[in-house]
Formats: C-alpha cells, sequence, structure tokens
C-alpha cells in the first residue's frame, strides 16, 4: 500500500478521510488475489462499487469521503492499477437513505457485478445492506461501525457503537464530572446502538438521564429540543448524530449558562 497516496489524498481533500482509505488499502489486497473467473474481475479490469450518500442532509460530510476514494483509485490506476488490472469504481447514490441503500447495493451486486462494495457509511445503510451482500456472497467494507450481529461477508474499520458510545459516556462521568447529562440522539437503528453503550454507563454508576431526547434523520432545527434540554437542568449532552447535525445542536447550545454538548461518536 502507498502510504505516500494517502497523505496527498488526506491534505488535499479531507483528513478525516484516512479511515477510508487505511480501509480501502486492506480491501486492495483483496482485490490482488482476485482471478480472472470471479465477478467482477476480468484480465483488464477489476470492478469496484459504492453505495452512500452523493445528496441528501449528510453529503457534506460523505462527498470529501467519495473524493478521496476516487482520487486514491486514481493513483493507483496511473501506476499501473491492481497486478496489471485497472480499478473501475461504480458509485450509488443512498441520499442516506437504507431503503435506497438496499435498492443500490442490489443494482451493483446484480446488474453491475461488481467484485465488492465499498464505501458504505452510516449504521442504519449497512444493516439494511449486510443481510443481502451476506446472502450473495459479495464484501462489502463500510467505513462506520459493522453491524450487529456480525456478518461473514461485511467488514468495518470500527468498533461497535455500543462500545465507543459506553466509553464515551463512562469518561464523561468519571473524568469530566457530569452529574446530569441529557441524551440527543438520531431517532433510528444508529442512535439505538448508541443508547446501548450510554445506558451501559449510566447504569454501571446508578444514575438516569436527565433528559432522553430523538429527533428525525435530517433534522436541521434544534430549538425545540433545546428548551427540553434547558428544562432537564442536564449540564452535559451527549449527541449521537451525523456530525454536521451535531455541529447544529452544538450552535443551540452555545449560549451562556447552557450545558455543554459532547458528541463522541458520529456516523
Amino acid at each position: 500500500m502507498n502510504i505516500n497516496a494517502i497523505k496527498i489524498a488526506c491534505r488535499m481533500i479531507t483528513c478525516g478521510a484516512v479511515r477510508w482509505l487505511v480501509t480501502l488499502g486492506l480491501a486492495l489486497s483483496l482485490a490482488a488475489t482476485a482471478q480472472a473467473e470471479e465477478q467482477g474481475v476480468t484480465k483488464d479490469e477489476i470492478v469496484l462499487g459504492g453505495v452512500f450518500a452523493l445528496s441528501g442532509p449528510v453529503s457534506l460530510v460523505t462527498n470529501p469521503y467519495g473524493q478521496a476514494i476516487d482520487a486514491y483509485f486514481k493513483r493507483v490506476n496511473d501506476e499501473g492499477g491492481i497486478n496489471g488490472r485497472k480499478i473501475k469504481w461504480i458509485v450509488e447514490d443512498d441520499a442516506y437513505k437504507p431503503a435506497q441503500s438496499l435498492a443500490a447495493a442490489k443494482k451493483l451486486i446484480e446488474r453491475d457485478n461488481v467484485f465488492f462494495i465499498f464505501g458504505q457509511m452510516g449504521a442504519s445503510m449497512i444493516g439494511a445492506v449486510s443481510p443481502y451482500v451476506d446472502r450473495a456472497g459479495v464484501p462489502a467494507f463500510g467505513a462506520t461501525a459493522a453491524p450487529d450481529p456480525q456478518r461473514e461477508h461485511v467488514f468495518s474499520f470500527m468498533a461497535p457503537y455500543p462500545d465507543l458510545m459506553y466509553i464515551a459516556t463512562k469518561y464523561l462521568l468519571q473524568e469530566v464530572g457530569a452529574k446530569r447529562i441529557a441524551f440527543l440522539y438520531q431517532n433510528d437503528d444508529f442512535g439505538e446502538l448508541g443508547r446501548v453503550g450510554v445506558m451501559r454507563a449510566m447504569n454501571e454508576a446508578g444514575v438516569e438521564l436527565a433528559a432522553d431526547i430523538g429527533y428525525e434523520r435530517g433534522t436541521s432545527d434544534f430549538s425545540t429540543y433545546a428548551l427540553k434540554i434547558r428544562d432537564s437542568q442536564a449540564d452535559t449532552v451527549i449527541s449521537m448524530g451525523v456530525p454536521w447535525l451535531s455541529v447544529a445542536a452544538n450552535g443551540t447550545f452555545s449560549r451562556p449558562a447552557s450545558p455543554k454538548i459532547r458528541a463522541p461518536a458520529m456516523s
């Protein structure tokens, strides 16, 4: 794996893309052993698929990742490809919607005959795709935590969200000294995975949440939720949501005497 290519792509696009690029290097090591008779592999080409949000509320986050991956593939191709085979990467937009993720995966596997899928993002999206790709026997590499239960053909570069949120919440309780925690979360599978870890730490400490507030995917106005959290007298907010939504929520709590918002895990 050419680590210099990763460093260049990181400087040009986004340092957050490094996690994907490292995972990509591991995935391409699989492609290097591909045989010409396998799906998506010819003597001249390896066809890969990608499913993530090119549009919708999280495209601000996911588009840079896609650009970084594309830049790396181009560099690999310019240097001769993988054992002489050039990479063809076909990307499908799921707009951060699970149903569209599944439809896109089916299209890539059944019509485009990809060797594997790379670039999946979002807990709910990976959860929707995982049973299908596992039955199809086509590997899928995601940038976010792998689904539970684990699947034979689904891979991830992150620890499970319940574990991440457990560690983060325990740290806030024990090291930061949080006394009254509000949990603000995306109301879907992603948020529920976070809840498992948050509640495990809270239960161990023998404390209850000051507020338990879910919002729908794509929400941008957090004023109503801010009022609920204010009324709860929380001193700390744990946010389980996509980055720009957590930033929007953080802006809501930027006024003096407002609780501090923590975003230890995002998707």
